[in-house]
Order: structure tokens, then C-alpha cells, then sequence
């Protein structure tokens, strides 16, 4: 998009849609301003820890490359992990314009090893194994649950960036927590930017719960398992085929699942709205399931991100999702936000409409 230069000291007529903002050339009267500035991570840490919810206050955080904030990442470490790692990992990554969170999980392990998100362990330390009728884990996972439902408000209030350009990425037990996150965003904020889910995706009792006969079952937390809001949120699940941890069998039952719920949902969704019953498309087509969730498979066991081919398919991921302004454009010296300045746009305005209009200089 070209801006044409002023004549005469009038603005010209043409205005930019650019990511949301309104620009035009920037008057002479203007052209010492300074440059347009979105950054608002410096001095955010201790307010943040403050409003978050205490067990998800010991956190990371990573400023964004060009310390401008149009996106937040929240990493989940898995069983066990801390946030330490992955503040790392966020380093690694390096996003344009994004401001990432590592997060502690909030529940302790008991003899130090570690932290949990939700309850993993019988009274012997032995793993939970899920089994239909055994809540507990669920409901852990619904107190977690909420728990980020309110981190993200205050993230979003904080950083003054929407719901729909915050992003999580969870490993296990995170992933777990992650795509429960996705399928349940903060009431009111809309859908959460997306949800990245390394070696897991769906809590095995969330499965067992969700059947003709549990349609209307509670859990001890008093809410509907079978109760899952219609989202349009990518989800984008990965897994090793040598997962000896959680078989590659079981991640695809789990993602199948995943997408058979989002599908239903939305179908759902479309019934409210029109007032029929209409077979839903999702549950034929593969590539608009493939749109729902994307869904990879790498030679690899229950870890983290491993080969470059797995790191630059996340990367095309976030490429595809990812908020990015023009800040070339915005810091242009010929060029202004208009919106910040309404005087300007009324008299762009005005000559738009052909009004006479004293030219401002």
C-alpha cells in the first residue's frame, strides 16, 4: 500500500486498513512526533503476579523480540516439570512480537518432586488410573481449569491483548491442561488464539465420562462433563510413535475424540442458530477435520520438541495464527495512527466527502 505525498498541506484523501489501525500520511505539524509504541511489558511482572491466581504465580516470563506485545504464549511444563525449561524453550523459539509466560503447574507433588496439574497420585504414590465412575482427577483438572480461565483474564487486562492472540503450548500433563483451556476460554473473551499439544490432548476420563448414559452425569465440581462450548480455536496436537509413556494408539483414539467434540459442537452451534437439525459436514470430510485439528506424528518418544522437521512444522503453525503489525509502516516518519488524532480523521473525513475544509498544516 503506497501513501500519496501531501500537496498544499492537505492530507490526502486515501486511508490504510493496516491489522485493525486506520494510518495516513502523517502532517508536517506531526512529523517530529514520536513513533508509535505498543510495548507494555516493562513493569508488568510484579502487577501480574499480584492478580494472577496464587498457585500459577510462580511464572516466567520472556519479552518479545521486538519488545512489542501483539501476542502472548503460555507454556505448560509437564508432571513433574517446572517453568524454568521452558522459559527456555521460549527463548528458543524466538516470536515475532510475542510476549511468553512459562507457567508452574499449581499443585505440589508431594515429596518434592515436583509440581502436577491436576491430582496424579493415590495415597501409595502410585499413578491414578483412570476408570470410569473415578472423578478425581477430573475434577482436579476442573479447578485447574478455572484457574487459567482467570489467568487468562488477567493476562489479557494486563498486556491489553485479546483472548483470541493469547496462545498455549503444554507438554503432557500440560497438553492435558492446554486443550481443556482451549475447549473452555474465559467466559465472554471469545476463543483463545490456539492450543499446541505436545504428547498428550485429552484427559482418558474425559472419554469414559462422555457417553449416552453420562450425558448428564456432574462431576464432584458440579459441572457437566458433556458441557463444552462451540470454539473455533486451532488446535494443533503432536506425538511421538515411540511414545512409551502414552502409546501412539491412544493419541490417536485421543485426537479423534478431539475432533469429533469440536465438530459437534459447532454442530451444535449451527442447530441453535437455525432451528434444524442438519448433518454435520465435520464428521465427514478429513480436510475440514484436519482445519479443527491438525494432528502429527514424529520418531520420537514421550518428549519435548526433538528434529528441526518438528520445529518447523510448529513454526509454520504459529506463521499461519500469529497477530503481527506492520511496524515498518507504523514507525514510517510520513505516517500516523489517525485514531489517536480525530481531528485528522474528521477533516480525512470530510474531504473523502467532498466537503471545504481548512487543511490542517
Amino acid at each position: 500500500l503506497v501513501v500519496a505525498p501531501e500537496k498544499n498541506g492537505r492530507i490526502p484523501v486515501q486511508l490504510m486498513q493496516i491489522y485493525g489501525k486506520t494510518l495516513a500520511a502523517k502532517p508536517a505539524n506531526l512529523r517530529n512526533a514520536s513513533k508509535i509504541n505498543g510495548s507494555k511489558e516493562v513493569g508488568v511482572e510484579d502487577a501480574l503476579t499480584k492478580r494472577m491466581p496464587k498457585p500459577l504465580s510462580r511464572c516466567l516470563f520472556v519479552k518479545s523480540p521486538q519488545y512489542v506485545t501483539s501476542n502472548l504464549l503460555i507454556l505448560l511444563p509437564g508432571l513433574g516439570d517446572n517453568a524454568v525449561a521452558y522459559a527456555k524453550l521460549a527463548k528458543a523459539l524466538n516470536l515475532p512480537q510475542t510476549v511468553c509466560i512459562a507457567l508452574n503447574p499449581p499443585i505440589e507433588i508431594p515429596l518434592d518432586m515436583g509440581y502436577q496439574w491436576f491430582e496424579s497420585f493415590e495415597a501409595d504414590m502410585t499413578l491414578i488410573k483412570p476408570k470410569k465412575g473415578d472423578h478425581r482427577r477430573l475434577d482436579s483438572l476442573i479447578k485447574t481449569r478455572r484457574m487459567l480461565q482467570h489467568a487468562l483474564y488477567v493476562l489479557s487486562e494486563t498486556f491489553d491483548v485479546p483472548v483470541s492472540r493469547i496462545f498455549l503450548l503444554g507438554f503432557s500433563q500440560g497438553a492435558i491442561a492446554s486443550v481443556d483451556a482451549g475447549l473452555h476460554p474465559p467466559k465472554g473473551y471469545g476463543k483463545i488464539g490456539g492450543v499446541i499439544a505436545i504428547s498428550s490432548s485429552i484427559l482418558e476420563e474425559q472419554i469414559l465420562h462422555d457417553s449416552k448414559d453420562a450425558k448428564t452425569e456432574k462431576t464432584k465440581e458440579g459441572q457437566d462433563t458433556e458441557r463444552v462450548e462451540a470454539v473455533s480455536t486451532p488446535f494443533y496436537v503432536t506425538h511421538g510413535t515411540e511414545d512409551d509413556r502414552v502409546p501412539v494408539g491412544t493419541a490417536r483414539a485421543h485426537v479423534a475424540y478431539l475432533r469429533q467434540l469440536l465438530a459437534r459442537r459447532n454442530s451444535m452451534t449451527d442447530r441453535k442458530t437455525s432451528g434444524k437439525y442438519p448433518k454435520s459436514p465435520h464428521l465427514e470430510r478429513a480436510d475440514e477435520k484436519e482445519e479443527l485439528c491438525t494432528y502429527r506424528e514424529y520418531k520420537k518418544r514421550h518428549e519435548m520438541i526433538k528434529s528441526r522437521e518438528e520445529s518447523r512444522d510448529l513454526h509454520k503453525f504459529f506463521a499461519k495464527h500469529l497477530y503481527l503489525r506492520n511496524l515498518a509502516m507504523e514507525n514510517h516518519p510520513d505516517i500516523i495512527d489517525v485514531s489517536k488524532h480525530p481531528e485528522i480523521l474528521h477533516q480525512l473525513q470530510a474531504q473523502r466527502n467532498g466537503d471545504n475544509v481548512v487543511p490542517i498544516t
